[in-house]
């Protein structure tokens, strides 16, 4: 009995905090290459996420009276909390203690049974705030990582634990304001470039590229080239791009030999990049006299 409840308890307070926390809180890929975790590793890792929210619930009932008290209330003192858990402790090592004391046990069972229900709902509040804080944290990498204490804190965790396909397939290390999109230039096994932009990619068990999902997909004409080429035509390469049909086009990962990536700010933004540097350096007046000049008739009458 007691290793059920001991079970019961690791799980509640340790393996689904890391499950939820693993689910919810890193807004990127976790490197999956890594060894998988034996019990005592995956213990460890659990107790390590559920560390704050445990704290966080044992601490904040001496701050706050309604986490202390709220839900489930028992009227007790600490000393008649302990002796509850020593009771139902007593009576799950030993039959005749459960016999001897029943209406005792029951009573402090239902006691130990309302303090834990009020811990854990406590305790996943507290996991709740600490999930959208790393979440948050994860999400705005780009812009806090400017700022050097978050590179050297939060930021060296975080690009300890992401794929590095995350970084180079996503604009993950880019501010959000700037709607980086990132194209590549993917030449394959049987000598055929592509250039596309990154839908999605996908990692296979060992945390390696299985595959890309393209979209806005060209191929260059390879054989075309080199055959006007070699007939002294000075091709120029840009005219041999061909748009390939369908809306995404995917490339498996064996296929790939070589990937040039690159990343582009959509014109409309780059555009009003510029305009916010400017504006910055206090140049943003003369901007809107250049662009009413701009649009005025010339004097032909000079």
């Amino acid at each position: 009995m007691i290793a059920i409840i001991a079970s019961v308890l690791l799980g509640l307070y340790v393996f689904l905090p890391e499950f939820l926390f693993k689910k919810l809180a890193f807004n990127f890929r976790v490197v999956t290459k890594e060894h998988h975790k034996g019990r005592f590793e995956e213990i460890f890792s659990g107790a390590g996420v559920s560390l704050l929210p445990f704290l966080g619930s044992l601490i904040a009932p001496q701050i706050s009276w309604t986490v202390g008290h709220w839900p489930f209330p028992v009227e007790e003192t600490v000393a008649s909390k302990i002796l509850d858990y020593r009771t139902v402790v007593s009576a799950l090592c030993s039959d005749q203690f459960f016999h001897e004391h029943l209406d005792a046990t029951w009573i402090a069972l239902d006691h130990v049974r309302l303090n834990q229900l009020r811990f854990l709902f406590w305790n996943y509040c507290f996991l709740a705030v600490e999930i959208i804080a790393v979440y948050l944290l994860t999400h705005f990498f780009g812009s806090l990582s400017r700022y050097a204490i978050y590179r050297w804190t939060f930021g060296r965790i975080l690009l300890g634990r992401a794929s590095e396909w995350e970084l180079l397939l996503t604009g993950f290390a880019f501010p959000k304001a700037s709607k980086v999109r990132v194209a590549v230039d993917a030449l394959t096994t049987d000598d055929h470039l592509y250039s596309g932009t990154v839908f999605d990619y996908f990692l296979n068990e060992e945390g390696n590229l299985s595959g890309l999902l393209l979209k806005d997909l060209k191929r260059f004409g390879r054989s075309r080239f080199e055959e006007d080429r070699k007939a002294g035509l000075k091709p120029d390469s840009r005219d041999y791009w061909a748009k390939v049909p369908g809306a995404n086009f995917y490339l498996p990962g064996e296929k790939l030999a070589n990937l040039n990536i690159r990343y582009e700010t959509p014109p409309d933004e780059l555009i009003e990049d510029v305009k916010r540097l400017l504006k910055s350096m206090d140049l943003g007046d003369s901007i809107v006299s250049i662009e009413k000049n701009s649009d005025a008739k010339p004097d032909l009458n000079g």
